[in-house]
């Protein structure tokens, strides 16, 4: 067998090495009532001269951790969905319009999971507590209103999924933006904009499963907004750890180039010593400053075939490190590094270290 045949062969390989990292990573599963927030998303990548996309990464992104905890490579047919990443008992995982599936919903919450996910006006289908069709438009808050949630229920059966809905008001500069991007679309399009999606563009729209005394509707609000760091981690892998730069043609080839670049460009002795103490919240909750979770341990809890083999892991996960010198100052904290811990039963990126590669 030739030497370009065996690396043709060498994805399911690859793929398992790829699995056990990320399993070291992720430790054990959060105890002791604590939850464990994550941010669960996709991106794609292209063959060479291809003009759609060929390959999807599934991601699922630990801000606590300051990392990727799980990467999976499939195939673009493969739509994001939940079980194509660990899903875990006491996970809080934050998700984009593109998970809004009662598939999704109903899978975290059959692994033990909780969920945040953004909406749009029709995304999915809502029912009221009497199993009543439920409109969204109709209870949009009128201007004095900046935070509104109602109880409803998604999907139907078995599928049936309680959960809060959460509506927030747009600041009038970020409304008038999208506003813009949608009369652009429809210009491109040649067609008219929809007056309820011009309506609904005021509104940030979430569906959460925590409940009340797990977290206020604003604080689930402050929780989504920390979806940057997953889309900044993306970048970074595409842009300087070169992930996106795909060479082979050949879709075996190709899907072995992207597994090993992902196993090659891991930075746990490279980027170690470079993330930033950073606190992506404007200021710190009334009740407390969020909690970031860590720990590792041998444990997990998998929702998917997408892995193709047991995990195992052990160790322990790094201490914080400062910024590095020079760093800008909306990367450093002023305040003591180590503030007194809150009682609180989630975690959050307060103390913790967002900007690793993976």
């Amino acid at each position: 067998m030739s030497l370009l045949e065996r690396l043709r062969n060498a994805g399911d390989y690859l793929a398992d090495i790829l699995n056990h990292l990320m399993a070291d990573r992720r430790g054990d599963a959060p105890a002791g009532g604590q939850l464990r927030l994550s941010m669960v998303d996709g991106s794609t990548v292209s063959l060479p001269s291809s003009d759609r996309s060929d390959w999807r990464l599934h991601a699922r992104y630990e801000p606590a951790r300051g990392c990727f905890t799980d990467l999976v490579i499939t195939e673009a047919q493969t739509a994001e969905a939940l079980c194509c990443v660990s899903v875990r008992p006491g996970d809080v995982l934050v998700q984009d319009r593109g998970y809004a599936r009662v598939r999704n919903f109903a899978h975290a919450r059959m692994n033990g999971a909780d969920f945040i996910t953004r909406i749009g006006w029709r995304s999915v289908r809502l029912f009221d507590i009497k199993g009543h069709g439920f409109d969204l438009l109709t209870v949009l808050p009128d201007s004095t209103a900046a935070v509104v949630e109602h109880p409803v229920f998604v999907g139907d059966g078995r599928k049936r999924v309680a959960a809060r809905l959460i509506i927030a008001r747009k600041p009038p500069e970020a409304v008038e933006r999208q506003h813009r991007r949608l009369y652009r679309k429809a210009s491109r399009n040649g067609s008219q904009t929809d007056p309820r999606t011009l309506r609904t563009a005021g509104f940030m729209m979430m569906l959460t499963s925590l409940s009340a005394e797990q977290a206020t509707a604003e604080q689930v609000v402050r929780l989504y907004r920390m979806r940057w760091q997953v889309e900044l981690a993306f970048k970074r892998l595409k842009s300087l750890g070169g992930f996106a730069k795909l060479h082979a043609s050949d879709s075996r080839l190709a899907r072995t180039w992207l597994l090993a670049h992902l196993i090659a460009t891991r930075p746990d002795r490279d980027f170690a010593g470079r993330r930033s103490r950073l606190s992506p919240l404007s200021h710190t909750p009334a009740n407390g400053a969020w909690r970031a979770s860590g720990g590792a341990g041998k444990e997990d809890t998998d929702g998917c075939n997408a892995h193709s083999s047991p995990e195992h892991a052990s160790g322990k996960a790094a201490p914080p490190a400062h910024a590095p010198q020079g760093a800008s100052p909306n990367h450093q904290e002023n305040a003591n590094p180590n503030p007194k811990a809150r009682n609180l039963p989630y975690p959050s990126a307060y103390e913790a270290r967002p900007l690793a590669l993976l």
